[in-house]
């Protein structure tokens, strides 16, 4: 133990006296430690300042997936009821041309001549008692 010690103290004696041959040396080792020190506080200033950023970020991000999750549900909702107009539209266009089908015939019963009347009244029975029989096939 005490070999131990006497070698430290050697040691540190020849630390001492090569500090003592050059004291320029020993003054720039002291100032490099001290920007050292500076740095290592800057940096966990800015290490401190980006856990802030972070978490303001995961912050921001939940806001945003929230706020994302809203506007997909107004989508849907307004989805939902352009659906809705679609099919409303769809049932209107058909009753559009049903009246303007009903319309044209009605002109052609006031304008044909006698044959013509004829002619689409014959057509209309026998397309009615086709649909006539159909739908008795139908039942049976």
């Amino acid at each position: 133990m005490m070999r131990i010690l006497a070698a430290v103290c050697l040691n540190m004696a020849a630390t001492i006296e090569a500090i003592n041959q050059r004291p320029d040396l020993a003054l720039s080792k002291f100032q490099e430690i001290a920007e050292l020190k500076v740095n290592l506080k800057d940096l966990r200033k800015e290490n401190i300042d980006f856990k802030k950023s972070l978490s303001d970020a995961y912050k921001e991000i939940a806001e945003l997936k929230e706020i994302s999750k809203f506007h997909e549900r107004a989508i849907e909702a307004l989805q939902i009821g352009v659906n809705g107009l679609q099919k409303e539209v769809k049932m209107e266009r058909e009753r559009a041309i049903r009246l303007e089908s009903h319309s044209r015939r009605n002109s052609l019963n006031f304008s044909a001549s006698p044959k013509m009347r004829r002619n689409i009244l014959l057509k209309r029975s026998r397309f009615f008692a086709t649909l006539w029989k159909k739908s008795l096939e139908l039942k049976t």
